[in-house]
């Protein structure tokens, strides 16, 4: 694939976690990154892609010309707006979907998806777990951003705390179980962690993130011995197994048959396991699934312009 190729990431607005995985297999690509952050206007927003005549009216902000090379979308909403502009570029913009658009896979030159999804097809790139953007330099470019927590006595463990959802709730037993873990602590919460709880975990001795000013979620992991993540996000599990230290899962109430697909392959490959109140130094090669797929994906892409290029000759 050549260098400085020019990327879109296009995703809807408010999907940041989709944003982040985006975004890290962009730059994976070492390509010039540009985000497309998007909203269709009503009665697009409702009924995409069912509906896409006239979508490049309903698209905030607009869409111009030139086209990217590569456009990396994700969410319902991207589907049709990324549809037209590979028509726009006479079909020279690939594009590549994150996560099962639940749509005709063959409208999209690849796709990818985590293998506990059952996304499967010739263009389907299954990944282990989320993608994300920790990986040697992330962690190390973390760690020279919050030097404080240098100075925190070991063992140092991260606790990334995530919150109810349609499939999890949160429970008093977590709290309980952090309780009892002798280290330096390192908590985050998310927004979706119901505010009882967030004061619970604000009583705790060690250092909570309240959401102002830095996020030191990346240096958390960089400085942390021991990882211990709740069962609720996919995203947050794979970003703690990216960095090859031992991680614990935090028990939430519920869970789903995907989610038990995604627990059985990451304990059964020896990425996690459930916490138990015990710490053991145990750990495994730190998963980059987003490299792998930047691979396969520069591949896919190289046939895409030889395609081209023999069209045109």
């Amino acid at each position: 694939m050549r260098k400085n190729i020019k990327i879109w990431t296009m995703v809807e607005k408010d999907l940041t976690g989709t944003r982040k995985q985006c975004l890290a297999l962009a730059h994976q690509l070492k390509g010039t990154v540009k985000e497309k952050n998007i909203t269709l206007r009503w009665p697009w927003s409702w009924l995409s892609p069912y509906f896409s005549f006239g979508i490049q009216y309903a698209v905030k902000p607009k869409l111009k010309a030139p086209w990217p090379d590569m456009l990396i979308a994700a969410g319902r909403q991207s589907i049709a707006p990324a549809l037209w502009i590979k028509k726009q570029s006479r079909n020279k913009t690939y594009i590549h979907f994150v996560q099962d658009p639940k749509w005709n896979h063959n409208k999209f030159d690849s796709l990818s998806a985590p293998q506990h999804d059952n996304l499967t097809g010739d263009n389907v790139f299954q990944t282990f777990g989320a993608l994300n953007d920790i990986n040697k330099t992330t962690l190390a470019h973390a760690k020279k951003a919050f030097p404080k927590f240098a100075k925190n006595e070991k063992p140092r463990i991260a606790v990334l705390i995530g919150g109810n959802s349609k499939t999890h709730k949160m429970n008093n037993s977590i709290i309980e179980q952090i309780k009892s873990i002798k280290g330096s602590l390192m908590i985050t919460a998310s927004r979706r962690t119901p505010q009882k709880y967030i004061n619970a975990l604000k009583t705790l001795k060690g250092t909570f993130w309240n959401g102002r000013g830095k996020n030191p979620f990346k240096a958390y992991l960089a400085y942390a011995d021991y990882i211990l993540v709740t069962s609720d996000s996919v995203s947050m599990i794979s970003e703690a197994v990216a960095t090859g230290k031992p991680v614990y899962l935090l028990k939430m109430n519920g869970t789903s048959p995907k989610f038990e697909r995604f627990y059985n392959a990451f304990i059964k490959a020896g990425h996690v396991k459930w916490f138990s109140g015990e710490l053991e130094n145990w750990g495994t090669k730190p998963l980059n699934e987003t490299a792998k797929l930047a691979q396969w994906l520069k591949a896919r892409y190289q046939n895409h312009v030889t395609k081209l290029k023999n069209k045109t000759d």
